[in-house]
């Protein structure tokens, strides 16, 4: 898949995660949970932006790379209602654009700058994906 492909793909894969945040802070009743529901919502909304003017000016640098398949719905709604089951969902989709972003950042002949976003954007994932699995770790001890 050329790099141009794959960003089509993620930024496929961001409205899809913009759409589940969303849906999960309208149903989490915890104010941490929502808190962090509305953080992420404007960081995707950001990558949004971001993906869409890095595509306009893309030039297909070739990279190829191949990645496993993401689901293609966002969270169920009957999900969104669990909060164990709804952080585990953020949890592995974040994990799963961090190693996208990762795996892109550090392609042989890549432009410096644009692994240097794809990395931020990687720790980015990583960050949310840590606050998710954090939550997940409060919920078990209560």
């Amino acid at each position: 898949m050329s790099l141009a492909a794959i960003l089509a793909e993620a930024s496929s894969r961001n409205t899809l995660l913009l759409a589940s945040y969303r849906m999960a802070s309208r149903r989490l009743v915890s104010r941490t949970l929502t808190g962090l529901a509305a953080s992420a919502i404007e960081q995707r909304r950001k990558l949004g932006e971001e993906l869409a003017a890095l595509q306009d000016g893309l030039a297909d640098q070739g990279v190829s790379l191949d990645y496993p398949d993401f689901p293609k719905d966002p969270l169920p709604e009957a999900c969104a209602d669990d909060t164990q089951v709804t952080l585990t969902w953020f949890r592995d989709m974040e994990a799963a654009e961090r190693d996208l972003y990762q795996a892109l950042a550090v392609q042989p002949g890549l432009d410096g700058d644009l692994a240097a976003r794809l990395s931020a954007w990687a720790q980015q994932a990583r960050k949310r994906a840590s606050v998710a699995s954090d939550h997940l770790d409060l919920l078990s001890l209560g």
